[in-house]
């Protein structure tokens, strides 16, 4: 006879994929007929873009480009000027499991440039580039809750099980003329655009996501006077994004990344050169996630009777903890001895590069690296400007409650601040924002499927059983084992259901 099942619906989000791949992208830049000569190159800065990214099945295609922004000092002359070029780069990667339809995220960073000089007139140019690249699989699992059925008796898990609620992309653009500082001169040429996005903040209300930020502009020009000058602006942004299904209790990731970015000098009202026409393209990414508790039906069986039970198991998924730290990091960076001592610290951009991420011994330790760039303007009688990069190591360790933990963890400069010391040192500051996610996803649990019953004979034993209690039991199991009721089993030894059974402790089993 079959057994009413009573179920319940839940829905579980597991990372199927988590691939951290490295891009090669190399080419060559030639300098413009309308430029100079180049004598050496100054810096180098190079920035990547994710511009598509193809989810087939079985595979994805990753298309992108780098793009360079060079600095160098011509020859016979005591200036700087600047060459771009943008390198593309194609990547596939084979990935079972995935298919059009399966939730992807992908974000990517430079991790490595070379800038060679080939001839006065050819540079040849390299970049690696990392893409992290996270699969989710959602399924709809169908559980038992309960089961109708005189004298059942029913062994009870509490399962959670984390799954992606809502979700949402938006692209959107941020643009602005920009104004050259009185006290500065005009522009003459623009070397170089820099812009990074700051301040980011998320408040949820239903359906929505309202995203703040900002996206800081550098620029360095060159004056008609031939002078070096730079300038920073700050544009806010405040976009709303639809997101069905997104309620304020969820827990909420936004990831943003900048895209196109259009910079280029003009004239204002009076004819002079002093604006700057700004615009950057930014695609949003929205995930949020919720959680469900369920007490559900792992096994039964019915005292008398022959219980047969249908399952299957189900990988278990549930995001126990998340944990945000601010990391103050702080050094003294000290210029290399090959390098122009300083007169004037211009930019100083901080990037947090991949991390590696250890688990041993009930903790996580996180070891990892940012890399800190400043371009400066040298002393006179030594060139015009020079860069260098120095590094900022960090580790940090956390508690870890169970070896079954997936660990997943993210990390961002927010901020760097420097202290000029003297002309071959700065103090130097950084707010590193990490984000720890533990997820337990390496166990499984039981499903139950359907269950029947029929008669069976009476066991053949005596009315009162002695029994030691093994390894493993559990007052559940005891009763299972002897075809009786658990309620039988706590009157003969007058215990408590959530009494702790010692191994060796001797219970009396009735009939």
């Amino acid at each position: 006879m079959e057994l009413e099942l009573y179920k319940e619906n839940i829905f579980s989000s597991f990372p199927s994929a988590k691939v951290q791949m490295e891009v090669l992208t190399e080419g060559d830049a030639i300098v413009p007929d309308t430029k100079p000569d180049i004598l050496n190159i100054l810096d180098v800065c190079c920035r990547c873009i994710l511009e598509k990214k193809d989810v087939q099945k079985g595979r994805v295609v990753f298309t992108g480009s780098a793009d360079f922004q060079i600095l160098y000092r011509p020859e016979g002359e005591d200036t700087v000027k600047a060459l771009t070029a943008k390198l593309p780069f194609n990547h596939i990667n084979d990935i079972q499991g995935i298919t059009p339809e399966t939730e992807t995220f992908a974000c990517c960073k430079v991790v490595h440039t070379e800038c060679n000089l080939f001839n006065s007139r050819k540079v040849s140019l390299k970049a690696v580039i990392s893409i992290d690249f996270t699969a989710y699989t959602t399924e709809n699992i169908a559980v038992v809750t309960d089961i109708s059925a005189p004298d059942v008796q029913m062994k009870r898990e509490k399962i959670g099980s984390t799954y992606i609620a809502a979700s949402g992309t938006e692209e959107f653009s941020v643009s602005d003329t920009l104004i050259v500082p009185s006290g500065q001169s005009e522009i003459g040429e623009l070397l170089r655009c820099c812009p990074e996005i700051i301040d980011k903040d998320i408040k949820i209300v239903a359906g929505k996501a309202v995203l703040k930020g900002a996206v800081k502009v550098f620029q360095l020009y060159a004056g008609e006077d031939g002078t070096l000058q730079s300038m920073e602006h700050e544009l806010p942004f405040t976009e709303i994004i639809d997101v069905p299904g997104l309620t304020e209790d969820m827990v909420c990731r936004i990831y943003l990344c900048l895209g196109a970015v259009s910079c280029h000098d003009d004239i204002n009202m009076d004819g002079e050169r002093r604006v700057i026409s700004f615009g950057a393209d930014i695609k949003a990414n929205v995930l949020a996630f919720a959680d469900v508790n369920l007490s559900v039906v792992e096994d039964a069986f019915i005292p008398g009777k022959t219980v047969g039970i249908a399952s299957t198991n189900t990988k278990k998924s549930e995001i126990i903890d998340e944990r945000s730290e601010a990391l103050t990091l702080k050094d003294t960076a000290v210029l290399p001895s090959s390098m122009p001592p300083m007169e004037q610290v211009c930019l100083v951009n901080s990037e947090a590069m991949p991390a590696e991420i250890n688990m041993d011994k009930g903790r996580i330790t996180v070891n990892g690296m940012v890399l800190v760039h400043v371009l400066y303007f040298t002393a006179p009688g030594f060139g015009p400007i020079a860069s260098f990069t120095h590094e900022l190591p960090y580790s940090q360790s956390y508690e870890c409650p169970s070896e079954d933990i997936s660990p997943e963890y993210s990390a961002e400069v927010t901020h760097t601040d420097y202290n000029f010391l003297n002309p071959a040192q700065l103090d130097l500051r950084c707010i590193l924002n990490s984000s720890l996610t533990l997820r337990m996803d390496n166990g499984e649990y039981k499903v139950i499927n359907s269950a029947s019953s029929e008669e069976a004979p009476p066991p053949e034993r005596a009315s009162i059983v002695i029994y030691f209690v093994q390894s493993g039991d559990t007052l559940w199991s005891i009763a299972k084992r002897y075809n009786t009721t658990l309620e039988s089993i706590l009157a003969a030894n007058d215990i408590n259901e959530d009494d702790i059974i010692n191994v060796g402790m001797r219970l009396l089993i009735p009939r």
